[in-house]
């Protein structure tokens, strides 16, 4: 394959925009993939890479693309139009149930940011039920199965639906016990739902099963001790926090829970601690130096 195949090839084209996409330059991404889309296709895998480009460019106008260019009327056109290539059964696909299916979460994810909260929860079960039976024959299918599931839960949580958001999280987890990114999520829950012994449990869980990340670990306990005024408990988990945090953006947040602690113990605050580690940005930094004086 020569440079100008390289460059006209439109499955390398789309994954050049998908990576422009993940570097966080949203209109190199964009102008990318409508190079791909005006592609004249024929064959069921350039069909099928045609329908996830619209995809990626529906959710670039939805989601990424700088404020004065987002549309979601443009993002559902575009998905409806691919929705349609997905319906005509002479338009050759190889996996056009599951394209169909994919593409249709990308339009429930649209009413979501529209507010239409039961709309969103209707159309995700449907999907649900009909990606159950594909996950033997497509490798992605059960990938996208925890993602639909996942979805579901952050509808229910921004509808304040906090019963059923509980039980999808516990669902979630039993459909895939070892990811631990779904209990953390289950101690966010419980944090600010106020339930911090709940928190904590399963916090003891995760570091049972030696998968715990040391800084999610660290902070949430501290926090959950904090809320309970175990602050003897929370003071090395907030030192811990600071120390291997590489995140700027929360690093005065751990500070000022460490200062919580040591005030609350009556300790004297380590000044050479928090100077070497506090940041210059609005987040707790003012709180962090006022008592710290």
């Amino acid at each position: 394959m020569d440079d100008k195949e390289l460059v006209d090839n439109p499955i390398l084209l789309k994954s050049m925009a998908f990576n422009y996409s993940g570097l966080s330059d949203p209109l190199a991404a964009k102008s990318i993939i409508e190079r791909v889309i005006d592609k004249k296709v024929t064959s069921a895998e350039g069909n099928e890479n045609l329908v996830s480009a619209q995809y990626l460019l529906a959710l670039l106008y939805s989601r990424h693309l700088p404020k004065q260019f987002k549309s979601l009327s443009k993002s559902k056109k575009i998905l409806n139009e691919a929705y349609s290539t997905c319906l005509n059964e002479e338009i050759p696909m190889s996996n056009r149930d599951f394209e169909r299916i994919f593409n249709r979460n990308g339009y429930a994810l649209l009413l979501f940011f529209e507010g239409h909260f039961n709309e969103t929860i209707d159309l995700m079960k449907g999907l649900i039920r009909e990606l159950r039976p594909l996950i033997k024959e497509n490798g992605f299918a059960k990938l996208h199965y925890a993602v639909l599931n996942f979805n579901i839960f952050q509808v229910y949580l921004r509808a304040e639906m906090l019963e059923q958001a509980e039980n999808q999280l516990s669902l979630l987890i039993r459909l895939d016990p070892n990811d631990v990114e779904y209990r953390y999520t289950a101690v966010r829950f419980f944090i600010e739902n106020k339930r911090f012994e709940e928190a904590l449990e399963v916090l003891k869980e995760i570091k049972a099963s030696g998968s715990e990340d040391i800084v999610y670990q660290s902070s949430y306990e501290a926090q959950c001790l904090i809320e309970l005024e175990e602050y003897e408990k929370a003071l090395p988990l907030t030192r811990a926090a600071v120390r291997y945090n590489i995140e700027p953006e929360v690093k005065n947040l751990f500070l000022y829970n460490y200062l919580v602690c040591v005030i609350n113990l009556n300790m004297p605050v380590d000044k050479d601690f928090v100077n070497r580690f506090i940041e210059q940005n609005e987040i707790y930094e003012n709180q962090v130096r006022e008592l710290c004086q």
